[in-house]
């Protein structure tokens, strides 16, 4: 593979499956994802909801599991994407919000209150 088409090509989040059990800030809170071809995810959290994750949500969720600070994950999102440090950052900050969102409460409606998108199966 040529220099040029290797320097442009996009880094790929590693397919396969991942856990994480949370520390610190995220203390009782179990994850696990999957990645699917193309980047797509499935995140479980709490073993009891799912979230069906785009490219760049599965990339940042990716990198929170593997317990990098919010600057590393920016850093490499921002590689990978060429997104602006504010867009980033605020769209690291919302999945992390919704993400806590939904382990510590059984009865938000994720549509309604967290603005995520509805998939039909």
């Amino acid at each position: 593979m040529s220099f040029v088409k290797k320097f442009f090509q996009r880094q790929k989040i590693p397919q396969g499956r991942y856990t994480y059990r949370g520390k610190d800030q995220f203390k009782g809170l179990a994850l696990q994802l999957r990645v699917e071809p193309h980047n797509k995810g499935l995140l479980v959290i709490n073993a009891n909801t799912v979230l069906y994750l785009n490219e760049t949500s599965t990339a940042y969720a990716y990198y929170l599991m593997q317990g990098l600070d919010t600057k590393e994950v920016i850093s490499k999102i921002r590689r990978i994407y060429r997104v602006k440090e504010k867009q980033a950052t605020t769209d690291y900050e919302k999945l992390v919000y919704t993400i806590s969102t939904l382990a510590q409460t059984e009865e938000v409606d994720p549509i309604s209150y967290l603005k995520v998108d509805k998939i039909e199966p």
